[in-house]
């Protein structure tokens, strides 16, 4: 050890410690690094996360790795995790993306393609709300439509949810 100013230095002979930490894992195999001291408490894991109506990316690959891995070592430390890999699936993007689909949408390209001609009405929608304020209006009630239970409005979000899901499960680990 060494003390520099504010710092506490620690410094370690690399070879004589990684040939102890190897030859643990090595005598120990698939028990290495247990131990009970989480006494079974929950922890919960945010996975991806991913958006439906958007395309899933090497990002949300990432943090799922990330996410599953976290829980394995909390697993190995005597914890419970609790993973989570909730679709991000309301919010005001969906008036923006039900008024986009009303005015330029089309249900055949939907089904052939969803995530791309979903993303395409909703940039659409932010390219023509620079012109027409008033969409952020219609998208605002839609949205209000939805969060009251407006039957068509429920069912336009729950299509474009379950066109999402379809592409997404693959990359969802729980």
């Amino acid at each position: 050890m060494e003390v520099a100013g504010p710092y506490l230095n620690f410094f370690l002979d690399k070879a004589a410690f990684s040939a102890e930490i190897l030859g643990n894992v090595l005598t120990q195999g698939a028990d290495y690094g247990q131990n009970q001291n989480g006494n079974g408490g929950n922890v919960p894991i945010d996975m991806s996360s991913p958006n439906i109506a958007k395309p899933i990316s090497m990002g949300h690959l990432r943090s799922t790795v990330i996410g599953n891995s976290i829980a394995e070592i909390l697993k190995k430390n005597g914890y419970k995790p609790i993973k989570d890999n909730h679709l991000g699936d309301w919010g005001t993007q969906f008036g923006k993306l039900i008024t986009a689909y009303l005015k330029w949408g089309n249900e055949e390209d939907v089904k052939k393609d969803p995530i791309s001609y979903l993303v395409q009405y909703y940039v659409k929608f932010h390219k023509e709300d620079v012109e027409h304020p008033e969409l952020d209006d219609e998208a605002r009630e839609w949205f209000k439509k939805l969060e009251d239970g407006d039957q068509q409005a429920h069912e336009l979000w729950s299509w474009f949810r379950d066109e999402s899901l379809k592409l997404s499960m693959p990359f969802m680990i729980n």
